[in-house]
């Protein structure tokens, strides 16, 4: 790696005598940082993110932006959440999600944001959404 910093300080170096203006300042801005290019890159074993719940939400912030659309946006948040929080329950995901969408079908519920309530809240609970016309 040592090569490869070398390389990228040579660079900048000469990026600083560099006839653009603006190509020699932000050399020269880079080299005046140039030891908070490194911290990640040399020690071995040290990943640029430490912290593990920052890991956990990087996964779902990609996946919520790339998304085309609010409400893919909040089915991603939801559905992320649910798996997380299933998972630090012991719980299985699929069979949870199975059984609400088993649910939501036999009682009506046509938002599927609703569907859980009733595996959730015990057997009383109902969707608060009209019934939909189910063949």
């Amino acid at each position: 790696m040592q090569e490869v910093e070398r390389k990228v300080r040579d660079l900048l170096v000469e990026g600083e005598v560099c006839p653009n203006a603006k190509v020699a300042g932000m050399c020269l801005k880079i080299r005046s940082v140039e030891s908070a290019l490194w911290p990640f890159v040399t020690p071995e074993g040290i990943e640029l993110t430490n912290d593990l719940p920052e890991r956990d939400l990087r996964r779902a912030v990609l996946w919520r932006n790339g998304t085309n659309s609010e409400t893919g946006s909040r089915y991603a948040e939801r559905i992320l959440t649910t798996t997380k929080t299933l998972r630090q329950q012991n719980r299985h995901v699929v069979e949870f999600l199975t059984q609400s969408l088993v649910y939501g079908y036999r009682s009506g519920c046509s938002r599927v944001s609703e569907v859980g309530i009733g595996l959730s809240a015990g057997a009383s609970a109902r969707c608060s959404c009209p019934p939909s016309r189910m063949p």
